[in-house]
């Protein structure tokens, strides 16, 4: 017992790991967002869930994505189907939101160049993505609902962020 008290707290204490709990809560957040963003369409959006399989952090979060939006998970007036995008080939084609999980702070600069250049949305629930303008949005539910948008990041994606969205997020830059 005392060897996996032990795991668990070495665990948290490793420094660059961020394990994913990404919960539909989230997914509903960032959904709801969508009707407020010039460029996203309504009815299907499709997810792409951006996954570094060698990476432990990002596989568990893009699991646990793939899982919640399988069948498509309806929000809004959209319904949101995910598809795999690995880290490795970064082809955003019929793609129109995508999802960067969570570990892949040296990749963050090679995915929004590929995703802003296919003039794609870029959501994390890894808030270092925001802030590294990476990013165009950062959400979570827990403890409270936070969204986060990067000016710079929205701007470099050529996306327009409605007024009546820029009162609900907090814009960041």
């Amino acid at each position: 017992m005392k060897f996996f008290s032990f795991l668990a707290m070495a665990a948290c204490l490793l420094p660059g790991i961020a394990w994913a709990d990404i919960t539909e809560r989230e997914l509903q957040v960032a959904g709801r967002t969508f009707g407020f963003i010039n460029g996203i369409p309504k009815g299907d959006v499709v997810i792409g869930i951006v996954v570094d399989e060698g990476n432990a952090a990002s596989k568990a979060e893009a699991d646990q994505l793939s899982g919640l939006l399988s069948g498509g998970l309806k929000v809004a007036k959209n319904t949101l189907q995910p598809k795999l995008i690995p880290v490795s080939a970064l082809d955003f084609s019929g793609t129109n939101v995508a999802f960067v999980t969570s570990g892949l702070g040296a990749q963050q600069a090679a995915i929004f160049a590929a995703a802003s250049g296919a003039k794609i949305m870029t959501v994390s629930t890894d808030f270092s993505c925001v802030d590294a303008k990476q990013c165009v949005m950062g959400v979570a539910s827990k403890p409270k609902v936070k969204i986060q948008v990067s000016q710079s990041a929205a701007g470099a994606t050529g996306l327009q962020l409605s007024k009546a969205l820029k009162l609900m997020v907090t814009e960041s830059d």
